[in-house]
This record gives structure tokens, C-alpha cells and sequence, in this order.
């Protein structure tokens, strides 16, 4: 009898969140893109979060003069990885200011003016998490958006 064949076989050293949305959502995809490695260039929604990212780092940790939206939309608009037509772009440039505001709305502040209010600094950030899955034979791997002294922020 035949063995079947573990992610490992395929040359998978790991698995992430992204791999198992993907494995989720759209499982052809997913054998497409991890086990015959045909990879699909980045998506404008995966640039969006980058660039929110950028955005909430700066409220956190950035200086006084520094601003999360233009930071933020300057980074999506200068990636290079976005080949997408111009009505996707443009949609998903117009979710980064709602998604700010919608951070900021976490820490107590409601009106959105573009400014640094104080939000706490960050003690890390991307530090990288790695599990072991019974069963799997490969780890799953994720990195911390934001961590703080009592409390772990993940964007997605």
C-alpha cells in the first residue's frame, strides 16, 4: 500500500495563518500556490493590512510630527507587488482611513483628525510564535502585530 504523503513531503517547512485561510476559503488555490508552488502575486487587501499596520505603528510609537495616514497610504501607493487594475486599488485605499479610525476607536478616541493622541508605545513587535500540531510533521508559524505590557494586538 501506497504512503500517503505528509505537507513535509511536498517541501513545506511550516504552515501560517495565511496558508490556512487560503487552505480554508479556496483549497485549489491552496494546492496551486504551496504544493506546485504557482504563486499568485500579493492581493491589494494584503497591501491594505501592511500599510494599516504602518499606520497603528506610527499612532503607537511614532513621533509627533509624523502622520499614520499619510504614512499608511504612501506605503500602499508605492508597493510595487500591486498589479491590480485601478477600481481595486483605489477600494482598497479607501478602507485604510476607516480601519485607522476604527484602531483608534479601541483606545477611546473618536473623532479621527490625523494626529498622534498618546496611544501606549509598543514593547515588540513581530515576534515570531511557533507551534507544534499533533498530526501536522511541520510547524505552524505566526507573528505579533503589537505587543504590550499586558496584551497582544493582531490586525487581521
Amino acid at each position: 500500500m501506497a504512503k500517503n504523503k505528509t505537507l513535509a513531503d511536498w517541501g513545506l517547512r511550516h504552515i501560517s495563518h495565511s496558508s490556512l485561510d487560503l487552505a480554508l476559503n479556496e483549497m485549489p488555490a491552496w494546492v496551486a500556490q504551496y504544493l506546485f508552488k504557482k504563486r499568485r502575486p500579493m492581493g491589494a487587501a494584503a497591501v491594505r493590512g501592511q500599510a494599516v499596520e504602518i499606520g497603528v505603528k506610527i499612532m503607537h510609537d511614532g513621533g509627533e510630527f509624523d502622520d499614520p495616514l499619510t504614512e499608511s497610504l504612501a506605503f500602499y501607493n508605492k508597493n510595487p507587488r500591486l498589479g491590480i487594475d485601478g477600481d481595486t486599488r483605489e477600494k482598497e485605499a479607501g478602507h485604510i482611513q476607516p480601519m485607522l479610525e476604527q484602531y483608534q476607536k479601541l483606545h477611546g478616541i473618536d473623532e479621527w483628525d490625523g494626529t498622534i493622541h498618546s496611544l501606549p508605545n509598543t514593547e515588540a513587535s513581530q515576534r515570531r510564535i511557533e507551534l507544534e500540531l499533533p498530526g501536522i510533521g511541520i510547524p505552524l508559524i505566526g507573528y505579533t502585530d503589537f505587543e504590550f505590557e499586558d496584551s497582544i494586538v493582531d490586525l487581521k
